[in-house]
């Protein structure tokens, strides 16, 4: 859900640098890249509050605020950069590659607590139910 929404806003980014003649290299990259690393920081701060203190959704919606904060930090200064050769294609690779891997990872996840959904008590949406 992150990755998407973080791509989708590169979007409206997009639109916002054009109308107000902004200049922007190294859009896509930092498009890609905010996606990518977005997963990884929201886990590292929300897991170890999860497994001790389970799902507190305030705490959750702050995780995922600063979570924001830091990979707009970042893509501002991937902006920044001198342009990158090939970045486009990069990007664009990445971002397939990584739909690809979300994808498998939905419907054959492997057995990780992190795969672990509790409500349903099963691993990814093609495992049956766990029942002791």
């Amino acid at each position: 859900m992150l990755y998407t929404t973080i791509l989708l806003a590169g979007i409206i980014e997009y639109f916002i640098l054009k109308k107000f003649k902004i200049p922007h290299q190294n859009l896509l990259l930092s498009i890609a890249i905010k996606a990518l690393i977005s997963i990884p920081i929201y886990l590292i701060m929300f897991l170890p509050i999860f497994y001790n203190f389970g799902e507190i959704m305030f705490v959750t919606f702050i995780i995922l605020f600063i979570t924001i904060l830091i990979v707009n930090y970042v893509g501002y200064k991937i902006l920044e950069l001198k342009p990158i050769k090939y970045q486009k294609t990069l990007s664009i690779t990445s971002i397939i590659i990584v739909y690809i891997i979300m994808t498998i990872l939905t419907y054959k996840a492997p057995r990780l607590d992190l795969f672990f959904d509790t409500k349903e008590e099963k691993y990814g949406l093609n495992d049956y139910l766990i029942k002791d």
